[in-house]
């Protein structure tokens, strides 16, 4: 990645070049190997070089953003795509669940002061999600996150990290939480946080 390091003979050039590198060979697929380069300097590739090219992560080790217990097998590369939560039909989606979740919690509220460890905070969280400043569920909080190109969603009550020990949690392991959340994002992720958080608040 960098101009220092030492070059074998299929060498083409370092991470500044490889857009010159896409033109001049035609290329349309880049795989990252997670072992060399950041999930930063990664995302920012991904936004900087071309959008039609199809990018896949090499990934190191089980942490990885994106799978393989081993780099050595090919078959275990994955396509990332970050984008999957700001389409339009999963902005509805996401919306809706918070609307209809937060009305619901409401008017059921009298019956959820048995069931939640917290029903005064747990009323003024719906009240907040309705208002639309918040929404159920949204990133982790991270030291880095303006550097972290994600899809901007509103600040979640509830985050990625909810059903995980909040204790040993790295930054890292936290950022990749919320990329695969905004990479493999559903209705269904959200409501299954939802519910789970529900159980511990």
């Amino acid at each position: 990645p960098s101009e220092n390091n030492a070059v074998s003979e299929s060498y083409l050039g370092n991470l500044r070049q490889v857009p010159d590198i896409i033109e001049i060979y035609k290329i349309n697929e880049i795989i990252f190997c997670s072992k060399d380069i950041s999930h930063h300097l990664i995302i920012d590739k991904m936004e900087e070089w071309h959008s039609s090219l199809d990018y896949k992560i090499a990934p190191e080790d089980t942490l990885s953003i994106i799978g393989s217990n081993s780099i050595n097998t090919r078959g275990d590369l994955y396509t990332i795509d970050i984008k999957t939560i700001s389409t339009n039909s999963n902005k509805r989606n996401k919306r809706l669940f918070d609307i209809i979740s937060s009305i619901s919690g409401i008017a059921l509220w009298i019956f959820l002061v048995f069931f939640v460890n917290k029903p005064l905070a747990f009323l003024k969280n719906c009240f907040k999600v309705l208002s639309g400043r918040y929404s159920w569920i949204g990133y982790c909080d991270v030291k880095d996150d303006v550097m972290l190109k994600l899809p901007k969603i509103k600040k979640g009550i509830f985050d990625t990290s909810t059903n995980m020990s909040r204790y040993g949690l790295s930054e890292e392991e936290k950022e990749q939480l919320n990329l695969v959340y905004a990479r493999d994002y559903s209705l269904s992720k959200d409501i299954n946080i939802f519910l789970r958080a529900l159980k511990k608040s």
